[in-house]
């Protein structure tokens, strides 16, 4: 019988393949998903499950074939922006999955016209913000949304300006 949290294929690459699921069917196809959440607050949270936004999009983030963590999506209202959210399961953690998941949103969300890109961890989450760093965004100043969260954001590139060629 076909895994209920399983669903259409969303993107794939970097070695993981995300696939659309709701965040009940995440959490029973994997329940060490819930401690990957918990950990989103700090490590050994035990206290109340962090909401998932109600418009939020939920993929299962698989790799080697197996369950390895959700991923969230939220888009604003004219679909040009999105924030991301990750959480791998404990025991699928050091394996960069994490990274190459954000990886893989990032390029099909690029292919669907989003241009724009954030995430944020909680400040009692030290593991999560270093993981924005790594993944190569940086912190947006000045920003305070009360949520007891550092928001970061994908800088945009620049494109680098060539010398001028000598004669």
């Amino acid at each position: 019988m076909p895994d209920p949290a399983i669903g259409k294929l969303w993107a794939r690459g970097f070695g993981v393949v995300l696939r659309e699921t709701t965040f009940d069917a995440a959490l029973a196809a994997c329940p060490t998903i819930e401690q990957a959440l918990r950990d989103g607050i700090g490590r050994r949270h035990d206290g109340p499950l962090p909401a998932v936004p109600p418009k939020a999009e939920c993929y299962l983030v698989r790799a080697d074939g197996e369950q390895a963590g959700l991923l969230t999506v939220e888009r604003d209202a004219e679909e040009r922006a999105a924030t991301l959210g990750v959480a791998i399961v404990p025991e699928r953690r050091g394996r960069s999955l994490g990274v190459r998941a954000i990886f893989a949103a990032e390029r099909r969300l690029r292919r669907e016209g989003v241009r724009a890109f954030q995430g944020r961890a909680r400040r009692t989450n030290g593991h999560g913000m270093y993981f924005w760093f790594r993944v190569g965004y940086v912190p947006l100043r000045g920003e305070d949304r009360g949520d007891g969260a550092t928001w970061f954001e994908l800088p945009k590139r620049r494109r680098r300006r060539r010398a001028p060629r000598s004669a």
